[in-house]
């Protein structure tokens, strides 16, 4: 596990555990699976727009679930 990347390790959890519960927020759950799937989204929509490794992507928003998942896309 020395190199480990977050996105690896979510990977690695949706092909292991794919049913448990990897994020939990005051208003849902979701598993690792759905995790992987919807971070898999929103990196075909980046691709889409032309933004690949090199390329500069700001973020910004509140403490939520959505920013947390465009982050992880933008590490893809």
């Amino acid at each position: 596990m020395s190199n480990m990347t977050l996105v690896n390790l979510c990977e690695k959890w949706a092909l292991h555990a794919p049913n448990k519960i990897a994020i939990t927020t005051a208003t849902e759950s979701i598993t690792w699976l759905d995790l992987a799937k919807r971070i898999d989204g929103l990196v075909s929509t980046l691709r889409y727009q032309n933004v690949h490794a090199g390329k500069v992507v700001c973020l910004a928003g509140r403490s939520e679930l959505s920013l947390v998942l465009r982050y992880l896309a933008c590490l893809q």
